[in-house]
């Protein structure tokens, strides 16, 4: 078996494991692997566990092939990826992201194939997002034009930047049209995920995303957060939330400490092996 892959509300992921199949990663790689005609076809790939004093070291990666420092339903993937190959026999644990330098904690949950992962507390000072507006200590709320278009948005960063927008219609077709120049936009310097969002009630909103390095998704664990993060700062939603994406539904509840907790089933959809042919093409990437 060289690689597994696993879908959390839609949103797929690649695991290749490093004790198993050691690869020389570069964003070419990466790329090929993820496209949905010429490869495998997924949202990303996450190679890990690296074995490393003790810690279940994770790198993730975009179908991009840009580095990803934390993704919520990654993160939920790997940790099911985790209980399916025996490295946790616990039902409490945890995974060290490589590139943040950062240990996060997961609680298997006894609902079948669920997962808790606790991403730490979200931030809405520009300068960490960042986001450069007006030189605003914090941009909440803040009116924005663009593609002749009238929005609010509101920036936060859970360990990735995000800009979460009221005031367009929550669905693809605005996701897919307005997605792509808010996050390249030149207030985001390393640009920005970006979500529509629309309020249910108290307890749920609607949320479609697009991703800086994956574009359009139908589901995101990090998107989810903060989403749900900046609605219940501004006082639109309650601490305990579900967000309803087009993959499916997800529940994010925020500690008195900012805390972010998400939580989602994830399933497996195959396993399987690079052909002859593939890895011999891979060899010229």
């Amino acid at each position: 078996m060289d690689f597994v892959k696993y879908s959390a509300q839609g949103n797929d992921y690649i695991v290749i494991d490093p004790n198993k199949v050691p690869i020389n990663f570069n964003s070419q790689w990466v790329r090929k692997i993820c496209d949905r005609r010429t490869g495998i076809g997924a949202d990303g790939v996450l190679y890990g566990p690296h074995l490393v004093n003790g810690k279940l070291g994770l790198e993730v990666y975009n179908s991009d092939g840009s580095a990803c420092g934390k993704s919520g339903n990654g993160l939920r993937v790997f940790s099911r990826y985790l209980v399916d190959n025996d490295y946790v026999q616990s039902d409490s644990f945890n995974i060290w992201l490589i590139r943040l330098a950062q240990s996060v904690a997961v609680q298997r949950l006894p609902a079948h194939n669920q997962f808790l992962v606790s991403l730490g507390s979200f931030c809405l000072e520009s300068k960490k997002v960042p986001v450069i507006m007006d030189k605003k200590k914090t941009v909440l709320n803040e009116p924005l034009h663009i593609a002749g278009k009238d929005m609010s948005i509101s920036c936060v960063d859970i360990g990735n930047p995000h800009c979460v927008v009221f005031g367009q219609p929550a669905n693809r077709a605005t996701a897919e049209l307005l997605g792509p120049p808010i996050s390249q936009h030149s207030m985001f310097p390393n640009k920005t995920n970006v979500q529509f969002v629309n309020i249910v009630d108290p307890s749920c909103i609607e949320v479609e995303t697009w991703e800086r390095g994956s574009g359009y998704t139908l589901a995101s664990g990090s998107s989810a957060c903060a989403a749900a993060a900046v609605c219940h700062t501004l006082g639109l939603v309650d601490a305990d939330v579900t967000v309803v994406m087009p993959g499916g539904r997800m529940s994010v509840f925020i500690d008195p400490d900012s805390t972010l907790n998400l939580v989602g089933s994830v399933a497996h959809v195959f396993s399987g092996m690079f052909s002859y042919d593939f890895e011999k093409g891979m060899q010229n990437v």
